[in-house]
C-alpha cells in the first residue's frame, strides 16, 4: 500500500519528493518517525501519510498526531482494510473520530 500510495503521489505535477519508511528526523523533540509515506508537494508543503492497519492504542495514533502537528506536517490518515458494513475495530474508530478531516479510505475505486 506505502508503494501504491507513493506511485500516486508521484504522479503530481506539483511532486518534489517522496519517501516511503523511512526516518524523517525530528525538528522539535528528541525522537524522529517513521512515516509510512512522506511527502513534499510543491506549493503546499510536506506530509505525512499513515495507514492504519491493525490494533493500535488511542495513545500512539495521539502521540503520532500530536509529533507531526508539533513538527508542521499534516498528517493523513488511511484505514486499511475496512469493511464498513461490519463493526470497525476500535483503532480505526479513534483514528476517524479524532482525524475527521484528514481520514480518507483507499480501496480499489479510489486509486
Amino acid at each position: 500500500m506505502c508503494e501504491q500510495v507513493a506511485t500516486l503521489v508521484a504522479l503530481d505535477p506539483r511532486h518534489v519528493r517522496h519517501t516511503v519508511a523511512e526516518y524523517l528526523p525530528p525538528t522539535e523533540t528528541a525522537h524522529g518517525r517513521f512515516p509510512d509515506v512522506y511527502v513534499e508537494w510543491e506549493g503546499f508543503g510536506a506530509f505525512a501519510v499513515e495507514f492504519q492497519m491493525s490494533s493500535t492504542f488511542q495513545m500512539e495514533i495521539s502521540a503520532l498526531w500530536k509529533h507531526y502537528e508539533r513538527e508542521g506536517i499534516p498528517l493523513l490518515w488511511i484505514p486499511f482494510g475496512i469493511d464498513t458494513p461490519t463493526q470497525l475495530q476500535h483503532s480505526f474508530l479513534a483514528v476517524i473520530r479524532r482525524h475527521r478531516g484528514n481520514a480518507f479510505i483507499l480501496d480499489p475505486a479510489a486509486v
